[in-house]
């Protein structure tokens, strides 16, 4: 329940408050009156013939209301209602509430129609939607606000969720779900890991479900930025957090310095909770990619907790499950059923090599049965699982010429993206190759293309008063970037006519710099020229997708053009050596000192500095820098690199030192384990030393919170679980279960 006090608000809200509460309550329009002398009325209602009239009371304490009611009764009296409600913002005991009904009998009828600070604050709690329309209630409220600020967090858990409950009914319960489960209890985390297609995120999503209807309160959804979970997350709340692709969705992604570092003290504080748990999913060979570029990933094992899904985890009774739950929903037309059946061919599907959930929902999704003869249903399906790109490419090339650029434009774009630039992105393609590629540009074709892509290839969401766009499913953006690979003149043509600098940067690749991934569109030499000519014209008109700076604070993303052009030449360092120049003029000091970005950003700018690029200053630079501190990492950032510039004699203002000082006395309230206050100690020490300051009163706190807290023995493995699976459902027991799908087509 609240516990607002309510006398803080003006008398004309009070009475308003009042107002809106007690029409919920009674379910009745109620009357309200402009202010001036109100005889005893603030607010009226009737039902049927008997009136009814409110009084709102603003005041702080008992005994200056108590003061106040003769006088209030005398006019009640007058009036002589058939029922009288008293509403005040003073709190009431029992006996002050007998004081009242006494002063104004017989006028109010029961004891609920006297309404104190508690019982406003509990009607409060039972309508949060009134509560959000006064601002000066959740001005002081931690979870109105929360709400209000993480807007963009909270609807896209809410989206997630009603995902989550649409694909329950399709799910079979199976080994991978149990030892998964097993690891969340045990460890409070998991990180599920596998294949492409292989059923990550629904066994997340599954397990989410689970643990909400065991009494967890609040799902928040992790999709772009770690911080999410930071801000989001409260000592008091039963809370469980799924990060889906939290290292990126077809490749590695690297994020800002301290990602790691933030994600590994998240996992080791649920570890020690009892009321959270984490659910993180992620590609294989991207954890390992992941594993090169963040120390901490490997040096904290957070992999103790992962749970890896192969194919070998399905049975073969467990795939016939998950396949005919899919048909059964599906509502397949019996005659594809009998397809399926006759010759008892649909072991061959449920046996392939290549079964894939993935699959199995792609071809429910795209209706295959619509599009062909259903007496070749089998041949159709079993065409997929022999060759899986194909369920794309053959839907695909039966897109018109609008929805599959608008796709190419899209896979080349941050997804998500905002339908507005994605509208602009592919308008301005569309223009340039009209005479080329002949494509519509009138707003009814876009207009037909979004409705078919939509729910298939695309979903959308609205946020923050606007629309965002974003794959329906990886697996899309995986056939995109292969068909691309294919398609050298394509590829010219998206590379000379992009809108958005980041479009250059979202899905192409050098060879040499891929890595792991192999979902990328690999230029070459045939595509330096195009790709400096059209780095040279983003940066002469630098626009950025905005989707990223309304969302989230996103420290990989390139918000400035020092940024963006520093990443650029660390991704495709042959285009800059030797195909693009720019004039150094165009960025100047200044402009970079008041650019966006955090101390991280601009050091990492700087750090890569090359004058080819353009010129600045650095010691005025890292100068000015100081005054833009505003936490650790800053400041850990900002001293390691004082000491690479040690040759350039960059005075330690005291800028630097008093907030030095303050950040990190402020910050040993943050923490409370031995390992993350002992590693933060650290760091604290190692900056006071290289900045000269004597801050031992701050350390020694340190050294007397570690000393308070008692060491927790290591979590006990040995109830691990390592389920069994049960034996393979029998050939005709599977044909059994399919022959069933023959009832629900009568």
């Amino acid at each position: 329940m609240p516990d607002y006090i309510l006398s803080k608000l003006p008398s004309a809200e009070f009475e308003q408050l009042c107002r809106d509460l007690l029409q919920k309550r009674e379910n009745v329009f109620i009357e309200s009156f402009k202010d001036g002398k109100d005889r005893g009325i603030d607010l009226r209602f009737a039902k049927g013939i008997d009136n009814t009239i409110i009084q709102a009371k603003c005041y702080k304490e008992w005994t200056v209301l108590r003061n106040k009611l003769a006088k209030e009764a005398e006019k009640v009296k007058k009036l002589n209602p058939e029922r009288y409600i008293f509403a005040t913002s003073a709190p009431l005991s029992p006996d002050n509430k007998i004081f009242i009904k006494k002063t104004f009998y017989p006028y109010i009828k029961h004891n609920n129609d006297i309404l104190g600070n508690d019982d406003l604050n509990n009607l409060l709690g039972l309508h949060p939607d009134i509560e959000c329309q006064y601002y000066r209630l959740w001005l002081c409220s931690t979870n109105i606000l929360n709400r209000i600020l993480h807007r963009h967090v909270v609807n896209k858990s809410l989206f997630k969720l009603e995902e989550c409950v649409d694909k329950k009914q399709c799910f079979v319960y199976n080994n991978n779900y149990f030892r998964a489960k097993a690891i969340l209890d045990n460890h409070h985390y998991v990180i599920i890991s596998g294949i492409p297609g292989i059923g990550k995120t629904t066994l997340a999503e599954m397990l989410v479900l689970e643990n909400l209807k065991d009494d967890f309160e609040e799902f928040v959804f992790v999709s772009d930025d770690i911080n999410d979970a930071l801000k989001l997350y409260d000592d008091n709340k039963k809370q469980i957090f799924l990060y889906d692709d939290f290292l990126g969705a077809t490749s590695f992604e690297l994020s800002s310095k301290s990602f790691d570092g933030n994600l590994v003290s998240l996992i080791k504080r649920i570890k020690k909770s009892n009321n959270k748990k984490f659910i993180l999913t992620t590609r294989e060979y991207i954890l390992q990619e992941a594993k090169l570029h963040y120390e901490r990933l490997a040096k904290d094992n957070i992999e103790i907790a992962k749970c890896t899904i192969d194919l070998g985890s399905y049975s073969n009774k467990i795939k016939a499950q998950i396949l005919y739950n899919h048909l059964y929903y599906a509502n397949i037309p019996i005659d594809c059923i009998e397809s399926l059946l006759d010759k008892n061919r649909v072991l061959k599907i449920v046996k392939h090599q290549n079964f894939n959930p993935r699959l199995v929902e792609t071809i429910i999704n795209h209706q295959l049965w619509h599009t062909i003869y259903a007496g070749t249903f089998f041949d159709k399906v079993y065409q997929v699982f022999e060759h899986p790109d194909r369920i794309w490419e053959i839907a695909y090339n039966k897109l018109d010429i609008t929805a599959q650029y608008a796709l190419l434009i899209l896979v080349s774009m941050p997804v998500p993206v905002l339908l507005k630039d994605w509208r602009d992105a592919f308008l301005k393609f569309a223009i340039n190759t009209c005479k080329q590629l002949n494509i519509p540009l009138d707003e009814p074709s876009w207009k037909n293309a979004l409705k078919i892509l939509d729910g298939c290839y695309i979903k959308t969401n609205r946020e923050v008063r606007t629309q965002i766009v974003d794959f329906f499913n990886p697996s899309i953006i995986d056939y995109l970037v292969d068909y691309l690979n294919k398609m050298g003149e394509t590829v010219n043509l998206l590379i000379d006519n992009v809108l958005f600098a980041d479009q250059l940067m979202t899905i192409f690749a050098q060879e040499d710099k891929r890595l792991f991934s192999n979902r990328k569109v690999i230029i070459n030499s045939d595509n330096y020229a195009n790709f400096a000519s059209s780095l040279q014209r983003v940066i002469m008109d630098f626009h950025l997708c905005r989707y990223f700076f309304i969302s989230r604070y996103d420290i990989n993303h390139f918000r400035s053009i020092f940024h963006y052009l520093v990443k650029f030449k660390q991704k495709f360092p042959d285009i800059v050596d030797n195909y693009f120049t720019l004039n150094p003029l165009m960025l100047d000091d200044k402009s970079f000192i008041f650019d966006k970005g955090s101390v991280n950003d601009k050091i990492n700018v700087l750090d890569n500095y090359d004058s080819q690029l353009f010129y600045i200053d650095k010691k005025t630079i890292v100068e000015t820098l100081a005054y833009d501190i505003e936490d650790v990492d800053d400041l850990e950032v900002y001293v390691d690199y004082l000491e690479k510039l040690s040759d350039l004699n960059i005075e330690i203002n005291e800028v630097v030192e008093d907030k030095a000082k303050s950040i990190i006395a402020e910050e040993i309230d943050y923490y409370d384990t031995e390992d993350e206050l002992n590693e933060k100690r650290d760091i604290a020490e190692k900056i006071f030393r290289s900045l000269n300051i004597d801050a031992d009163d701050i350390l020694n706190k340190y050294d007397d919170k570690i000393q308070s807290i008692n060491d927790e023995e290591e979590e006990d493995l040995s109830d691990y679980f390592d389920g069994r699976e049960k034996e393979d459902m029998e050939d005709a027991e599977i044909i059994a279960l399919f022959q069933s799908l023959r009832e629900q087509g009568k």
